[in-house]
């Protein structure tokens, strides 16, 4: 008989030692993975809290005082008659109060956007509808979403729901200022691995030009740049102004 002894490689008291090596990798792989997940979470809630707990109280109390003293102010120039300067302090106080607010309305995105339990599409559109009926409905501008089911189970990680958050509130910006709509169209869908989020209104449209950047349609293409996204406007005065946005949800990490 012949016996030809196969190498040590393929035998079986080596394989199994392999395998069940590449097991054990992958599985501390996948929990150090894991770990560093959850950290991350951590921090972005501790973050979130830090800023409105500290920062947003601040800017609060900033408000508050200005409009005390703007108050009491007024009130001394209507029981004295007092004038000239006492414009100037007044406009001063009105400007820090408005900033101090701005600033508010900043504050309450960021944390919105940082903290991780927001991460859901059922945050964002809570969120972008809340806002939608705040700023168009000071306008008395009619709007509706027509929103698809695929796109409700979709997770939206911290850079593409404030990239998107930020494009969707500049668009409405827009159309507040510069739009004169009557009405307003919001539509999301997903099409195979992307997701497309259109806005259309029935305004007199806007002009586009690529030099100008009084109307943040530049800001908005540079965000959706961010995303590997592709932003499209289309505007006419008979039609108004659409804009489309595309982004290839396959490259969002």
């Amino acid at each position: 008989k012949i016996i030809v002894k196969p190498p040590f490689w393929m035998t079986l008291w080596f394989q199994v030692p392999v395998v069940l090596f590449v097991l054990i990798i992958l599985i501390l792989l996948y929990r150090f993975r894991v770990k560093k997940l959850l950290e991350v979470e951590r921090i972005r809630s501790s973050i979130a809290l830090d800023l409105h707990d500290d920062i947003g109280s601040t800017l609060t109390e900033i408000a508050l005082y200005s409009d005390v003293s703007l108050r009491e102010l007024r009130s001394e120039m209507i029981q004295n008659s007092l004038n000239g300067s006492y414009r100037k302090i007044e406009n001063l106080l009105e400007n820090i109060g408005k900033t101090s607010r701005r600033l508010i309305d900043a504050m309450n995105d960021i944390v919105w956007a940082v903290d991780p339990k927001n991460d859901s599409f059922e945050s964002f559109l809570f969120r972008i509808k809340t806002q939608t009926a705040q700023m168009l409905g000071i306008k008395e501008i009619d709007y509706k979403f027509d929103i698809q089911d695929k796109v409700s189970n979709l997770r939206l990680p911290l850079l593409l729901r404030r990239q998107l958050h930020l494009i969707f509130k500049e668009a409405l910006n827009n159309v507040i200022r510069h739009a004169q709509a009557k009405n307003v169209a919001v539509k999301m869908k997903k099409e195979g691995q992307s997701f497309v989020m259109t806005i259309k209104d029935d305004g007199v449209g806007i002009k586009i030009n690529p030099e100008k950047k009084g109307n943040g349609l530049s800001n908005m293409k540079k965000r959706a740049s961010l995303l590997n996204g592709v932003l499209e406007i289309v505007s006419s005065e008979d039609e108004g102004t659409k804009i489309v946005l595309t982004i290839d949800l396959g490259g969002i990490n």
